[in-house]
């Protein structure tokens, strides 16, 4: 998984968000549609697949998650079953899962 200020990968679009394959290609099967709206700067995938991420973003394709973090499927669509509530005031640089798959609160 990337993250970053990009729009496309090899001209196909990625905005912003893009997975690839273990031989450097890129996984056709991870879409993010829109993506978040503006730069993920973390990457955390969780033991059941789900992908989370967090950064300077306040939507992601078009969904309007808690601020700052959201969580998504394997194959890149949103996934609102994940909620933080009000989510965070300012960016998100790191996310850390403890031992039992549960986020770290600072």
């Amino acid at each position: 998984m990337v993250g970053g200020i990009f729009t496309s990968v090899n001209g196909t679009a990625r905005p912003l968000l893009a997975r690839f394959n273990t031989n450097g290609t890129l996984d056709m099967t991870f879409n993010p549609g829109a993506g978040p709206n503006a730069a993920p700067y973390c990457i955390t995938h969780q033991r059941n697949g789900k992908i989370l991420i967090g950064g300077l973003f306040t939507s992601y394709n078009g969904s309007t998650p808690s601020a700052r973090i959201a969580r998504i499927n394997r194959d890149g669509s949103y996934d609102n079953t994940f909620s933080s509530g009000t989510g965070f005031n300012n960016w998100v640089y790191t996310i850390v899962l403890q031992g039992d798959g549960k986020l770290c609160r600072w």
